[in-house]
This record gives C-alpha cells, sequence and structure tokens, in this order.
C-alpha cells in the first residue's frame, strides 16, 4: 500500500500553487516592461513576451486575457510605484515643507531617469491604445493632479485650497511636469536633473505670483 502524502505537504499544495501562479504573473509583467519599454507596444507579441519571461503561451493566458491586458497592468504598476514612493517620502518628513515637495519632484523624476522603459511606458506606448487604456490615462493625469495641487500647497504655504480647487491649476501644472519629463525622456535625460528641477520651479513661482496677483485685484 503506497503512503499517503503527509498531512502537512497536502494541507499547503494550494499555497504553494497560488505562489507558484504569482510568481509566473509578475515574470510576465517583468517581461512586459522590458518589451513595451524597449521595443514598443505595437511591435511585441505574446510570443516575445513569453520567450523574455522564459514561460510558454499557456502560462500568458494564466493570468491574462490579451497583450492589452498586460500592459494596463504594467503601466497601472509604474503609477502604483510612483505615487508609493511620493507618499512614503512625504509621510517620513517630519513637515510638509517647500523642501519636502521638491524632494517629491526630484524622486519622480529620478525614478524615471534610473529606468527609461517606465518613462517611455507612461508617456508614449500608453498612448491611442484603445478607449479603456485612454481612459486609465486620464485617470492618472486626475490622480498627478491632485498630488500638483497638494504641491502647490507644500511650496507655497500662503496659498489655500479654496484658491486651488476652482481653477485649472493643478491640472496644468501637473501637464507641464509630463511634458517636461517626456521631453527630458526624449533628449537621454540631458540637461542634467538638477538643471530641470530648477526650471521647474521657477515655474512654481510664476504660479505663485499669478495666485497672488488675482487674490489682490479680486
Amino acid at each position: 500500500m503506497k503512503n499517503k502524502k503527509p498531512l502537512q505537504q497536502r494541507k499547503y499544495s494550494g499555497v504553494q500553487a497560488d505562489l507558484r501562479t504569482g510568481e509566473r504573473k509578475q515574470k510576465i509583467i517583468e517581461a512586459g516592461l522590458e518589451a513595451f519599454g524597449t521595443i514598443g507596444y505595437a511591435k511585441t507579441s505574446i510570443k516575445k513576451i513569453c520567450n523574455l519571461a522564459g514561460l510558454t503561451e499557456r502560462y500568458f493566458y494564466e493570468s491574462f486575457d490579451c497583450k492589452e491586458d498586460l500592459l494596463s497592468t504594467v503601466y497601472q504598476s509604474i503609477i502604483t510605484e510612483l505615487t508609493a514612493k511620493t507618499l512614503e517620502l512625504i509621510n517620513r518628513s517630519e513637515d510638509r515643507s517647500a523642501a519636502t515637495a521638491y524632494a517629491s519632484l526630484k524622486l519622480y523624476f529620478q525614478t524615471l531617469q534610473e529606468d527609461p522603459r517606465k518613462a517611455r511606458m507612461l508617456f508614449f506606448e500608453i498612448l491611442g491604445v484603445s478607449p479603456r487604456i485612454d481612459e486609465e490615462y486620464r485617470k492618472a493625469i486626475q490622480e498627478l493632479s491632485s498630488h500638483a495641487m497638494q504641491i502647490l500647497m507644500m511650496v507655497f504655504p500662503a496659498l489655500n485650497y479654496r484658491q486651488l480647487k476652482d481653477t485649472i491649476l493643478p491640472a496644468a501644472i501637473a501637464g507641464a511636469i509630463i511634458q517636461v519629463a517626456s521631453q527630458w525622456s526624449l533628449n537621454h535625460f540631458q540637461p542634467p536633473l538638477e538643471k530641470i528641477l530648477s526650471q521647474v520651479a521657477y515655474l512654481l513661482k510664476m504660479v505663485e505670483d499669478f495666485v497672488a496677483e488675482q487674490a489682490g485685484s479680486s
């Protein structure tokens, strides 16, 4: 009579299978970032992704219905990473000062500089794929606008939420940051980061001057 599998092995076999599934999914996500961020979404096939991941196509469809699903997951993972890093930096700071705001901007630009694939994903490969992906992009811009409002209020304490919430300024700042970052990536991250940050600081100062002028004339 064959020995039965030990109880503990049977008990955890489902957990081990879930872990393996999760590991395979992560490999595919990493392969997606590599492929989309280097050769581009349109030129990437599911076969190419699986080859990079070292998996068969069967395992791709274990976690994703199509290539667009993977694009969405890779894009959202980058947004989540940037948001988490920024919030961690802000929450770790003893005060919400201009120095903290500029540090969060520096972290944003540094993350893209350290991994140009993420910049390509955020600013180029995500555009014009489908209405669904376009909507995800719009939501990400709205989230960045919210962060821009926080940055403005940290840099310029004299400003308040009421002054900003009914203006297009947060969206304008978010758009400017995206435009600066995308052009910077196209220029192979030149000029140096510190010069980019000084230009963004100048832009923020112009916003402060505008708001002060509007408040004085009202």
